[in-house]
């Protein structure tokens, strides 16, 4: 048992002296540091770091080092390795992020923006590759735990500001660069990561843990720069932090082994009750505060492999660990049958006494002569052939471990679609570790996200711009090809279109109504088909005789099948489209904003009392402005009788429109109306409301024709 350590007469309590109770604080964190390390102990009270470190070795395919006269083998033929490397090939594909969902009506359009929220700041932050580090450390060492924070990270960096030909003499400026600001998310060591004995979990049900403590080794200068004067600097004891030294400088901190002269220890201390967050540094309290996230939670995440038994505390099982037996008995046979081979080409030799050969005479050489007395007095030591069983017990622990990690090797095939279906049918073992991965570490991870960009994007972020000046603005994310609008009445309207676009954050479009969000898992975890698969399964739903028939009849658009096509058999669609000449654009066409400045003129002469016919081809723009002005205070104000006439007349013009929106989304007309105009600008010509008033042009630059 590791004793704790609290040396009163310590040096550095003549240098550091801080409160009564900061002194208990500094206390609780190391006796809570303390009882943690203890408790690193599977269930038999055998040492978790020790296995751990066994298990990376046997990942690693780890081989001692020998000697030069040592000719035993030392080969480890690395199965674990294949074992863990096929299991992380398939899981890394898998889309397992639950989504982001409403508790309520009033969030439906804040949830669907908030995923994309959360899809922009993963990509930003390289999510993928920290989940491949998260879901690596599972497999290897049973359990892997995820931060999840807000991450600013800031340096000042010199530019050349001017530079003296004549003395020879450079003039730098200092800025501020800013390399990342954003929530962030990370995988974190599990040597790092110490966690409340007790716990069961990190945030889930009745036995999740009361604190925990992450571990920062760094070097001295890098501790100063990034804590000194900082946020976390919070009593300016910084100052007092000092590296290395001896065990008896410090009255509880004790420098781990390994550790050099130059690096502090820092630990962060998360509390769920009392609420804390406790920042230590080789016995330096330097921040005492509450836990500056708005969920309040310990705010990491946690994912498993295989999970033990109920009660039988925080850790799981890896896959090293499974294959433990099997992969020693296999590395036994291994090295047995290749010491055999070495001995039967080195073979040991019988030598009568009265001869005088020495050894190195014995060793083997191409026409070499050896002179004997009597040949018959040295006489090789013959072995038996290895026993062809030999090999047959190797494979029969290669499958044991794979039947027990559920990693079966694929059969051979003749065709790729073949060794695709064949791919699928063995890896579906692995539906049960994605499942748990998904429900377990990144429910936990998108909980805490999601209420993090709540956070820090209803506030306005300082960005720097041309020249010395900052602003106040609030973020922007990217969508790749999709445009994001935001509706009148505030739904989220997303436009599939090519190319990169931006939309601004502001606090009202994810701030929720009911206090947060819910998560929901889209669909159960599947293993993705193969491409060749995939191909195949395409190409023949195009020329399905229904598919062809809906295309010929406009229930599918002809021309996102065609990309969908391309985009399966790895080209680009917009490659290969033609470029379609854009018609009638010196004809007099005009865009949206025109059609919405037409509807307000047309509201003033109905407003008059003239009545005006549906213009051809208006726009669902167009008409709802026919509908806002319904309400407005001039119409408000109007005689009864006028009103009436009024309500009339646009109610008419409104059906008139609406009803030929609907029959051009279906494809067809309507006897008696007028046929869609060729132009948007024809349309507008051939309105009543140019008819009214003749001088009336397109656009709202237009004037009239003088002549």
């Amino acid at each position: 048992m590791i004793q704790f350590k609290d040396k009163k007469d310590a040096t550095i309590n003549s240098i550091y002296k801080p409160s009564d109770e900061i002194q208990a604080v500094r206390r609780n964190v190391y006796e809570r540091f303390h009882l943690m390390k203890a408790g690193r102990v599977d269930r038999y009270g055998n040492d978790l770091e020790a296995k751990w470190r066994k298990w990376e070795k046997q990942y690693e395919a780890w081989r001692p080092d020998r000697s030069a006269d040592d000719w035993q083998s030392t080969i480890v033929p690395p199965f674990t390795t294949t074992i863990v490397e096929k299991a992380l090939a398939e899981m890394i594909d898998q889309t397992v992020q639950p989504t982001i969902v409403a508790r309520g009506i009033e969030d439906i359009p804040k949830a669907k923006l908030m995923n994309y929220i959360k899809d922009y700041t993963w990509e930003i932050g390289d999510g993928d590759l920290e989940a491949y580090a998260a879901i690596k450390q599972a497999l290897i060492l049973g359990k892997t735990v995820w931060q999840e924070d807000y991450w600013q990270d800031k340096r000042i960096v010199k530019f050349l500001k001017k530079f003296d030909m004549d003395k020879n003499e450079e003039e730098y400026v200092k800025k501020e660069m800013t390399d990342f600001d954003d929530v962030y998310g990370e995988a974190v060591s599990l040597y790092d990561f110490y966690i409340d004995p007790l716990a069961q979990s990190i945030n889930r049900g009745r036995f999740k843990a009361q604190d925990c403590i992450r571990r920062y080794v760094m070097d001295y200068n890098a501790f100063v720069e990034s804590y000194k004067g900082s946020i976390f600097d919070q009593f300016g004891a910084v100052q007092y932090v000092r590296p290395g030294a001896s065990s008896d400088y410090y009255q509880y901190y004790k420098p781990a082994s390994g550790m050099l002269a130059d690096q502090v220890e820092v630990l962060f201390y998360w509390g769920r009750n009392p609420d804390k967050l406790v920042i230590v540094a080789n016995d330096v309290v330097i921040r005492d505060g509450p836990n500056p996230y708005m969920h309040k939670q310990l705010p990491f995440a946690e994912g498993s492999d295989v999970k033990r038994i109920v009660g039988s505390g925080f850790y799981a099982i890896g896959e090293p660990e499974l294959l433990e037996s099997i992969q020693d008995e296999l590395t036994t046979l291994r090295r047995m049958r290749i010491d055999r081979q070495h001995l039967d080409i080195f073979k040991t030799f019988f030598v009568s006494n009265k001869e005088t050969i020495d050894e190195d005479e014995a060793i083997i050489a191409p026409s070499r002569f050896v002179y004997v007395d009597d040949p018959n007095s040295i006489r090789p030591l013959e072995y038996r052939d290895i026993n062809p069983s030999a090999y047959h017990e190797e494979e029969l622990l290669k499958q044991d471990g794979r039947d027990v990690t559920g990693i079966l090797s694929p059969q051979p095939t003749s065709t790729a679609t073949d060794a695709a279906i064949q791919k699928e049918s063995t890896m579906r073992a692995l539906r049960m570790k994605i499942w748990l991965l998904s429900r377990e570490l990144f429910t936990g991870i998108i909980r805490l996200r999601a209420s993090n960009i709540v956070q820090f994007y209803k506030t306005p972020k300082v960005e720097n711009i041309v020249g010395e000046g900052k602003i106040n603005k609030f973020r922007s994310i990217s969508t790749p090809n999709v445009q994001l609008e935001t509706a009148r009445d505030g739904s989220l309207v997303e436009k599939k279109e090519r190319g990169e676009h931006f939309f601004e954050i502001k606090p009202e479009f994810i701030i929720p109504y009911y206090g947060s969000y819910d998560l929901r898992m889209s669909a159960e975890p599947t293993l993705p088909v193969s491409k060749p698969l995939l191909q195949q399964k395409v190409n023949e739903l195009s020329n399905n005789p229904i598919i062809m028939a809906a295309i010929e009849q406009g229930h599918i658009d002809p021309g996102k099948m065609a990309d969908k096509i391309l985009e399966v058999n790895d080209f680009d669609p917009d490659e290969l489209k033609a470029e379609v000449p854009q018609q009638g654009v010196q004809q007099g066409m005009v865009d949206e904003q025109q059609l919405l400045e037409l509807a307000n003129r047309e509201n003033e002469i109905m407003l008059e009392g003239k009545k005006l016919g549906p213009t051809p081809y208006a726009s669902r723009g167009h008409t709802n402005i026919h509908l806002a002005f319904i309400n407005s205070e001039p119409v408000k104000n109007l005689p009864r009788a006028k009103f009436d006439d009024f309500i009339n007349n646009i109610s008419a013009h409104v059906l008139g429109e609406s009803t030929a929106q609907e029959l051009r989304e279906q494809g067809g007309s309507r006897a008696g109306m007028p046929q869609p105009p060729t132009s948007v600008g024809q349309g507008v010509e051939g309105s009543e409301a140019k008819a009214t008033n003749p001088a009336l042009m397109i656009g709202a630059e237009g004037v009239p024709n003088m002549q």
